[in-house]
């Protein structure tokens, strides 16, 4: 190997892990989220309400550790939707011109682009906080991060890394036992 190609390949390991470094900091948010609606049991992470369900003390004290930017989200399509407390028909029809925007799911802490199915915006279907994160951390530096991941290592809630990316297997999002591909 000459000294042009130990160049090159050291000028591509640089630029891999700058990128890699890169993609951790620009994490738009940590969402933790349990399987809502699955059963608690020895194989499964926690789930809201149930027993093992972390205290609203531990989630406070999480709140601490992340400077006030943990947030319990609301349901995007639910402005749509009578029975839900965020219904607004204004609200609806100016997301019913978002929702096909990758952008807007982008920049929404919990809605992600072709998985979010569990409440759309049409009154036609139903609207279930099923697949989406109780809480999210808004992750702006390392430390959000760290102490998102170490949460979430000590009381077992499911961890779940939203970006930009796409992820057609449904990885990115916390679905319940109903849905095949996922694991709790």
């Amino acid at each position: 190997m000459g000294t042009k190609d130990v160049e090159s390949a050291a000028s591509k390991a640089t630029t891999l892990a700058f990128a890699i470094a890169t993609m951790f900091y620009s994490i738009a948010a940590l969402a933790l989220a349990s399987c809502v609606g699955a059963q608690a049991s020895t194989t499964c992470k926690p789930v809201f309400d149930s027993p093992d369900w972390p205290s609203t003390t531990l989630w406070n004290r999480l709140n601490d550790t992340v400077s006030g930017r943990l947030i319990a989200p609301e349901l995007p399509g639910a402005v749509c939707h009578a029975d839900q407390p965020q219904y607004n028909s204004e609200s609806c029809a100016l997301l019913a011109t978002q929702w096909y925007n990758t952008s807007f799911h982008a920049e929404n802490p919990v809605s992600v682009d072709y998985n979010d199915v569990t409440c759309l915006p049409d009154k036609e279907h139903p609207c279930s906080p099923e697949g989406y994160p109780r809480y999210v951390v808004q992750a702006i530096n390392a430390d959000d991060v760290q102490q998102a991941v170490s949460f979430a290592a000590e009381t077992g809630v499911r961890l779940v890394v939203k970006g930009t990316g796409h992820d057609f297997l449904g990885r990115s999002v916390c679905l319940s036992h109903r849905r095949p591909r996922v694991l709790c």
